[in-house]
């Protein structure tokens, strides 16, 4: 299962990089040292991460060409937009084993909103081990599915439906969401989720999360209720506050509630970290959460600057005889 879908018409395809990113079926989604050199309408972007690879593109007036190569997968894609539409496409394989690809196009519907659709095919002999184009599991192999999307402003909904090649399962998923500005400083943030699938435990899924959100610019309030339901209901509850100016030194200070009796109503949370890291925890069982996160930046004159960021944590639990979990990060980065 993977954790979200692609719920706005432009995350279905990829857009045009200098470095190949990590959306493409070529992907390097680890890297040692790279460098980009143009010429006219050519871009080449050599780098070298536990083996060589590279990116060329030729860059057209109404779209572009690319070809890829690293770790012993090449693939070849293209974008064009005729009177507002996307068309893409990509095709990538790996050195003596299987062909994989993908396509998809992009439309505006009215004034503002746009409907997309991206199909694919990962055959289970493409490993796709360094890829992070669209799929549904966690993997870039095994998997055929399309995906349909619209957007309108804050409105996005889209329907991803996707099977295992190998093993002849098949997965339904829809995910709709919209932002209601109740006044300039205040939202309400609501997003449901459905998935339904034919095999394994809980089949049927299903979310909704709604977010109250208060805004100034150097003060922020979010107070979030997230409930799940698929054996049981599980639910999670957190207030969160943002002190300090948003680009500047800032504090964020979370409370978090959860009631999860069973695995398959697990809740995932997103939760702030250093720059670079993802963190998604899973909350299951009973019990609370608390976190602080601080950010600042220190400028260092013709020196650069030094931006420091630290996180603490502690999540206990009054059910389920789970230990408590404390924990602290810390990261420093420095520019120049």
């Amino acid at each position: 299962m993977s954790f979200s879908g692609a719920t706005t018409p432009l995350a279905l395809y990829k857009r045009g990089s200098g470095i190949v990113g990590s959306t493409s079926l070529a992907g390097s989604s680890v890297r040692g040292a790279a460098a980009i050199i143009s010429w006219k309408r050519l871009i080449l972007s050599p780098f070298w991460a536990k083996g060589p690879g590279g990116n060329l593109s030729w860059l057209l007036p109404v779209g572009q060409f690319g070809i890829s190569y690293y770790d012993s997968v090449a693939s070849a894609d293209c974008r064009f937009c005729f009177s507002g539409i996307d068309i893409f496409a990509e095709a990538a394989v790996e050195m003596k084993k299987a062909l994989a690809g993908l396509c998809g196009a992009v439309f505006p519907i009215g004034e503002r909103g746009r409907l997309g659709f991206q199909g694919r095919y990962y055959p289970a002999g493409f490993s796709g081990k360094h890829s992070g184009a669209l799929r549904t599991w966690s993997k870039t192999s095994d998997e055929s599915g399309i995906t349909l999307s619209y957007g309108c402003g804050d409105l996005a909904a889209s329907a991803d439906f996707a099977c295992r090649l190998s093993q002849k399962r098949k997965q339904l998923k829809i995910i709709v969401s919209d932002i209601f500005k109740i006044s300039p400083v205040w939202a309400l943030k609501l997003k449901a989720q459905y998935r339904t699938r034919d095999y394994g435990n809980g089949r049927t899924r299903s979310e909704l999360r709604s977010d109250l959100c208060y805004t100034r610019p150097s003060y922020a309030v979010n107070l979030r209720l997230d409930a799940v339901h698929c054996d049981k209901t599980g639910f999670l509850s957190y207030a969160e506050s943002g002190i300090g100016p948003e680009k500047g030194n800032r504090l964020w200070l979370r409370a978090t509630l959860f009631w999860v009796d069973k695995w398959n109503d697990r809740v995932y949370s997103y939760e702030r970290d250093a720059p670079g890291s993802f963190l998604v925890p899973s909350y299951y069982g009973r019990g609370f959460a608390a976190s602080a996160y601080y950010k600042a930046k220190f400028s260092l004159g013709r020196r650069g600057s030094l931006s420091c960021y630290a996180r603490v944590s502690f999540t206990g639990y009054w059910k389920n005889k789970k230990p408590s979990v404390p924990e602290l990060r810390l990261s420093v980065a420095y520019s120049y």
